[in-house]
């Protein structure tokens, strides 16, 4: 009977996974929007070079389109771009495609701009330096941005790096989205996580389980006024808690350098430099009742202020919106249409001020939300 049950509960959940904890639809969505990628020796890997796919998550669904090297431009890219972008996958449009993604939208609203987003997905500062060398550098920008996703870059820099150490094995798909396992101690919690790996219903007894003990300042929803609800990950705040220190890897060398690197060679080619901070969903909305979910970007921000890197923190202007309306996917941690005409709006009035300073010398000017505090949040937060 037992037997029997365990196995209706198991068919269920996978027939209507909205039925899982909210914990277990997250996992579930990290691997929804999952695309092809391509080996390459000097970033690791790259999306499949001229996609043209349908989408589908249980949050959205859009058209994935790629340019023939795996990056999301219409080609042929601007033979001298006034605008290049670097980053991760919040660059590059997820649940928006090519015409919501904030680098389109920034073309749209300073006339006359061109914009060429090299996003990579899983990118962190060193392979943002060597996309820059690689692809950029050659074609004179005006202007380049560094977009970090602290949420995301601090451990994208980990993986990277360690995989350099490695020797830069093929396959670095699959060594990333396997590093948790292949690199964590055998501690006995992982163990028996990667035992209830292929179990919806196991799982959802495990993150139950998690759900009654964990610290009632982790918040899993953001509830909006008009009813609207957002996850967030539980793993990702306690993550964010811990700071940016990692074992083994050091935030100067390995992340802040690469950015300093890049500055200088910008600035020696010419181009406007700034690193524009972009927070995550569980810093935006989860800030308010467990504010130490800000400790990695708070860390970072210093390390980048110590090293004199100018900076656009967009930390203040999503907190300032976030009550407006979901700046972010249910499920998916990706901006919304919402978040990335933000993102968009707060790098274009920052182009805009920089182009019109008379000072190519002096760091880039003040825009909205550049030296605010990272965000608190101000939602109703669910349990």
């Amino acid at each position: 009977m037992l037997v029997a049950l365990a196995l209706a509960g198991e068919a269920v959940l996978r027939l209507f996974p909205s039925l899982c904890p909210v914990q277990e639809q997250l996992k579930l969505a990290q691997t929804a929007g999952f695309h092809e990628y391509v080996d390459d020796p000097d970033l690791g890997a790259r999306p499949r070079p001229l996609a043209h796919d349908t989408v589908r998550t249980p949050d959205y669904r859009y058209l994935l389109q790629l340019d023939s090297l795996g990056f999301p431009n219409r080609e042929p890219w601007p033979r001298n771009p006034d605008v290049a972008v670097l980053g991760n996958s919040l660059a590059t449009g997820p649940g928006v495609g090519l015409e919501g993604q904030f680098t389109t939208l920034v073309a749209r609203a300073v006339p006359g701009t061109t914009v060429l987003n090299l996003g990579l997905p899983g990118g962190s500062p060193m392979q943002e330096l060597r996309m820059y060398d690689r692809f950029v550098r050659p074609l004179h920008p005006r202007t380049v941005i560094a977009t970090l996703w602290v949420a995301s870059d601090v451990d994208n820099a980990v993986q990277f790096t360690q995989w350099l150490k490695d020797g830069a094995p093929p396959d670095f798909t699959t060594y990333r989205m396997t590093f948790g396992t292949t690199h964590r101690g055998r501690e006995m919690v992982n163990v028996l996580r990667d035992a209830l790996s292929e179990s919806y219903l196991l799982r959802a007894i495990y993150y139950e389980g998690k759900r009654l003990t964990r610290d009632r300042d982790v918040r899993e929803t953001a509830t909006f006024p008009n009813g609207e609800t957002i996850y967030l990950s539980v793993r990702a705040q306690q993550r964010l808690a811990q700071g940016a220190a990692r074992p083994g890897f050091d935030l100067e060398s390995g992340f802040v350098a690469p950015l300093v690197r890049l500055r200088d060679e910008a600035r020696a080619d010419g181009a406007r430099f700034v690193v524009a901070l972009l927070p995550s969903k569980e810093e935006t909305y989860g800030a308010a009742t467990y504010p130490a979910v800000l400790h990695t970007v708070r860390a970072v921000r210093a390390a980048l202020d110590a090293a004199q890197l100018p900076v656009l923190d967009l930390y203040g202007a999503f907190r300032d919106r976030a009550r407006q309306r979901p700046l972010f996917f249910t499920r998916d941690i990706h901006f919304t249409a919402s978040g990335n005409a933000l993102v968009a709006g707060e790098l274009a009035r920052w182009i805009a001020a920089d182009s019109a300073s008379t000072s190519t010398a002096a760091a880039p000017p003040s825009a909205p939300g550049n030296t605010s505090e990272p965000a608190t949040g101000a939602l109703d937060h669910g349990a």
